[in-house]
């Protein structure tokens, strides 16, 4: 009975770890909440993790976001925001570009 707790609790530390190892934060940050955006840019599929800090984004707006390796600012649409904290961050905390600025469409437009 023992040695198949040790083998259960030893399984799941594996687990974990293998897990964790994904999307390791470093040590060095503090606990916190961060709000993360998936943002969409038609007409592709594909969905790419920002952060944002003070801004209210919400899911359908419209952003302006840093793109590629060039950070060239490109429009995208937001299909998910969350706040997650340090250690369940859906992606490398320090490696994810932040939103520059929520995209306002005038009614005259």
């Amino acid at each position: 009975m023992e040695d198949s707790a040790s083998f259960l609790v030893a399984k799941c530390r594996e687990e974990g770890e293998r897990r964790d190892r994904r999307y390791k934060q470093s040590p060095d940050l503090p606990f916190a909440y961060y709000t993360f955006c998936q943002v969409r840019f038609p007409p592709s599929p594909k969905l790419v993790y920002y952060r944002t800090s003070g801004l209210k984004i919400e899911v359908g707006d419209r952003v302006l976001v840093p793109k590629g390796d060039q950070n060239i600012p490109t429009e995208g649409e937001v299909i998910s925001a969350r706040q997650y904290g340090t250690y369940n961050a859906p992606a490398p905390i320090e490696k994810t570009k932040e939103i520059i600025k929520k995209v306002v469409k005038r009614s005259w437009e």
